[in-house]
């Protein structure tokens, strides 16, 4: 007969499934250029790494310098530090092993994803000690269009829900029986959370109050090693970047008032209506994650009522709250970024994994008719999540950037000053020809450049607004070279 331990590290075969087979949908065009969806955070952090490279990462104090173009003086660095360095870090480590390249920085992502998938199993095994409600839940977190295809992408969100799972599993343990090593635990995963995204420390603080309202006199130490865990990580975050970039209190002021705004994109441009915001998140919301999963999410939250204890309900509504506040507060981020809804795949994995049980408590024909609409929902949900998929993955075929990166190649040098028509893809164009590349430019723009008797490049592209694409009138004295569909003009 096992022992208590050996069972409580036992694997379930059905889990290394899902992990596998999740795995491989996250490595289907893990090596195409920054062309897809949410590839523009692929070309800064590119950037970001390589300029460590360039200048030496001790040398800018590891600092986030997003200069695309080779700079060698301080005063010419793009700093970034509206968000913590922990990516950027991750990054460089992957690149010294894996090589600089789009495959082994999305395979970070992807490892990320797959500790956050694991992460999360644990969490619901602790939480409702049945299961196959844990696999099930672990299978609806893990295959959706969202985590499939943004969890393979470089940014924040892959590692912060790792690390912020990881840490809730560990709370949960915490909050029955405080130990040294689940201590020890809640300090590392809250450290690497508050070095890795914003977003997650509202999460953090939301458990924390949670665990003070369910047993105050028992958890008030617990709150308060949190508290005092996260406020000390943040801390020494900022003071960190203020010691080696003295304008960041100044410049995550500014930024916060510009993601808390309602522009509808950068700063100065129109505002959304609260209508809009809503129905843009719901767009972002519902196809990502598919109906199925929405409806299932629903009927788990109404059918968890009389299943769960006060701790499980709990930590089902911080995971639903977290998020929600978190868009309500950076709402020009959230009404921007479709891939930040990837922080409701937890709540909405979690509730629906009641629906997917609903059936265990009932016998004979009630229990195989919820069954089969239970398996039903999930069937639509793949057949529509596949949709999605491929919708995103048809983000990445871009002909048209694959031949400017290619004039750009042929006809550019690392620094040189390049302006286009074109106004996207600008990132990851920039990245490969070492460019500041400068988009949405019009060819009036360009003559006022030359009239200047300024040394630039323009690229004039068909953006497919023109009935017959050609030269335009104002650069019709110069000779271009042409490719398809793009004139590249050198002055």
């Amino acid at each position: 007969m096992n022992s208590p331990m050996r069972r409580s590290v036992r694997i379930p075969f059905a889990l290394v499934l899902i992990l596998i087979a999740s795995w491989g949908l996250m490595m289907i065009n893990i090596d195409l250029p920054w062309w897809e969806q949410g590839g523009d955070n692929g070309a800064w952090i590119s950037a970001a790494v390589r300029n460590y490279d360039r200048l030496g990462a001790s040398n800018i104090s590891f600092l986030q310098i997003l200069n695309f173009e080779p700079v060698t003086q301080p005063d010419d660095y793009y700093v970034y530090i509206h968000h913590p360095p922990m990516i950027v870090w991750q990054t460089a480590i992957t690149s010294g092993l894996f090589g600089f390249n789009e495959m082994s920085f999305r395979y970070l992502a992807a490892i990320m994803t797959l500790l956050s998938t694991a992460g999360f199993y644990v969490l619901l095994r602790r939480l409702t000690h049945n299961q196959s409600q844990a696999l099930w839940g672990t299978a609806l977190y893990a295959f959706t269009p969202m985590m499939l295809f943004y969890g393979r992408m470089p940014n924040h969100e892959a590692p912060a829900l790792a690390f912020v799972l990881l840490l809730f599993a560990t709370l949960v343990n915490l909050s029955r029986r405080i130990n040294r090593r689940d201590l020890i635990l809640m300090v590392i995963f809250t450290f690497l959370c508050a070095w890795t995204a914003w977003a997650v420390l509202i999460f953090i603080g939301m458990a924390g109050f949670l665990l003070l309202w369910l047993n105050p006199k028992r958890n008030w130490r617990l709150f308060l090693a949190l508290g005092i865990t996260a406020v000390v990580s943040v801390g020494l975050l900022i003071g960190y970047y203020q010691v080696v970039y003295p304008e960041t209190i100044t410049s995550l002021l500014d930024v916060f008032v510009f993601r808390t705004s309602n522009q509808s994109l950068s700063r100065g441009s129109a505002t959304f209506t609260f209508t809009e915001f809503l129905w843009q998140n719901f767009i972002h919301t519902i196809s990502l994650y598919t109906p199925s999963l929405l409806i299932l999410s629903g009927l788990g939250v109404w059918l968890s009522r009389k299943r769960v204890n006060r701790l499980t309900a709990g930590m089902m509504m911080v995971l639903f709250a977290s998020a929600l506040i978190y868009f309500l507060v950076f709402r020009n981020a959230t009404y921007i970024h479709n891939y930040y809804k990837i922080y409701l795949a937890p709540a909405f994995a979690f509730s629906a994994s009641y629906a997917m049980i609903a059936h265990q408590a009932h016998r004979g024909r009630m229990r195989r008719v919820i069954s089969a609409v239970m398996q039903g929902l999930v069937l639509g949900g793949i057949i529509t999540g596949g949709f999605f998929f491929a919708l995103l993955h048809q983000s990445a075929v871009r002909p048209q950037l694959e031949e400017m990166r290619s004039l750009l190649a042929d006809y550019s040098q690392a620094g040189d000053r390049v302006m286009t028509n074109v106004d996207y893809g600008i990132s990851p164009l920039s990245l490969y020809a070492s460019v500041d590349l400068d988009g949405n430019r019009s060819p009036e723009n360009a003559q006022s450049l030359i009239e200047n008797d300024t040394a630039f490049i323009y690229l004039y592209c068909d953006t497919g607004n023109l009935e017959t694409f050609e030269i335009p009138e104002q650069l019709s004295a110069y000779e271009p070279i042409e490719s398809e569909t793009c004139y590249l003009f050198s002055f």
